[in-house]
């Protein structure tokens, strides 16, 4: 499996795109396009997410946040 990773966000790579995870505090990020299936694509066509995650500022990479589901609640 393809990664990268920039400051303390961890992005693997598959055929849909790009998965983003940050470990503390916990948060996924998902991003679904071509242009994120691999690590070079990935810099070259979303820069603003790399500078995002580079300066550890994780409200420029809300738009991608993932909801993840308490336990108990919701499907």
């Amino acid at each position: 499996m393809d990664y990268l990773t920039i400051g303390e966000y961890t992005v693997t790579f598959d055929e849909q795109g790009a998965s983003i995870e940050r470990e503390r505090p916990c948060a996924t990020y998902r991003i679904t396009v071509a242009t994120a299936t691999n690590a070079v694509d990935f810099m070259r066509h979303h820069r603003g997410l790399c500078f995002a995650m580079v300066n550890n500022r994780p409200e420029d990479l809300a738009v991608y946040k993932r909801q993840d589901h308490v336990k108990g609640g919701g499907r």
